[in-house]
């Protein structure tokens, strides 16, 4: 089988651990890798591995290791079935070879496989939600799988049904079936099984939020250097805003800070606040989130009053002088 292109995404490329960065033994799995018919990404499949959630950062490597070897060796597959795998950290795995960059096929959703790419995080998520790191990355690996081919995170997929089945639900269908099912779904949505746990099912929502953008919760704190009157602040010297949001960092490209709907001032997607000198006058101040995306996201406008030069006090103000007569009045 020729190997299909690498289109390129509209997502950045997340960073990922090879296969030979977590010691894949190669020699075990000899066959080459394969392809989707359709050579396109249509939909993506969350699973976990369900197994212990008691694992360090610098033990996700024999956890991979240990489960290519379970699905090579005792399930007697041609190689690791998931496409990525995610640890609890963050860290992401390259799983089935053939390219991370390409569409390659695994065995992760029986039925499914020839038209998805399966995203798996070790460890069991039935009561416990994955951490907001894994989520991320999930959210990340998603994004850039989906932009190589125009997917939106938040819609529809309309899969065919390799074989019959039943999903977790109840539903059935026959082979060749059509089922419309979420781009970003879990493995249960398509096969009987509690995959990937109640706790990570209920979060899917926020993953797909995650990889389409806008940026969420985005909104203006508090403006400091300055005072407040009311619903207006007032400033004779410099500002700093500062914002918070609930997309994770990594998701977020930049943040701006305008002043009239102009952009004084960019952070990075790191960033929680920004300075700003304001020429006299009135002015609306916003902070704009930029999605990985190209999404965007603004706060609502701060009124900000700055004043060049204190206003004078009563003491030093001069105040007008009746008029001396010409004449003098008499004495009475």
């Amino acid at each position: 089988m020729s190997t299909p292109p690498a289109p390129p995404s509209t997502a950045p490329r997340p960073s990922i651990t090879s296969r030979a960065g977590w010691g894949a033994d190669e020699s075990i799995s000899p066959e080459e890798p394969g392809y989707l018919p359709g050579e396109k990404v249509k939909a993506v499949v969350v699973h976990h591995t369900a197994e212990s959630n008691d694992y360090t950062c610098a033990q996700g490597l024999a956890v991979v290791r240990g489960i290519y070897a379970y699905h090579v060796k005792q399930l007697g597959w041609k190689d690791l079935g998931y496409n990525f795998l995610v640890d609890k950290c963050g860290i992401v795995y390259e799983g089935r070879k053939g390219g991370v960059d390409r569409p390659v096929m695994g065995a992760h959703a029986y039925g499914f496989n020839s038209e998805t790419t399966g995203i798996s995080v070790l460890g069991t998520y039935t009561s416990t939600a994955p951490s907001a790191a894994a989520m991320t990355s999930v959210a990340r690996i998603a994004a850039w799988k989906l932009g190589q081919y125009g997917v939106d995170p938040t819609g529809t997929a309309t899969l065919t049904a390799g074989d019959s089945g039943r999903s977790y639900s109840g539903k059935t269908w026959a082979t060749g079936a059509w089922l419309t099912l979420p781009v970003i779904h879990g493995h249960r949505d398509g096969y009987n099984t509690q995959c990937p746990g109640d706790a990570f099912y209920n979060k899917l929502a926020t993953v797909r939020t995650w990889t389409s953008g806008p940026v969420t919760g985005l909104a203006l704190k508090s403006i400091t250097g300055a005072g407040t009157s009311g619903t207006t602040t007032y400033t004779k010297a410099g500002i700093t805003v500062n914002w918070s949001a609930t997309t994770p960092a990594a998701l977020v490209s930049k943040y701006e800070l305008l002043v009239d709907g102009k952009v004084v001032a960019t952070a990075a997607g790191t960033a929680t606040s920004a300075k700003a000198t304001l020429a006299a006058g009135t002015h609306r101040v916003t902070v704009r989130a930029v999605h990985q995306s190209g999404r965007t996201a603004t706060t609502a406008a701060a009124t900000v009053v700055a004043e060049t030069a204190p206003p004078p006090s009563p003491r030093s103000r001069t105040w007008p002088c009746a008029p001396v007569p010409s004449t003098p009045p008499p004495f009475r």
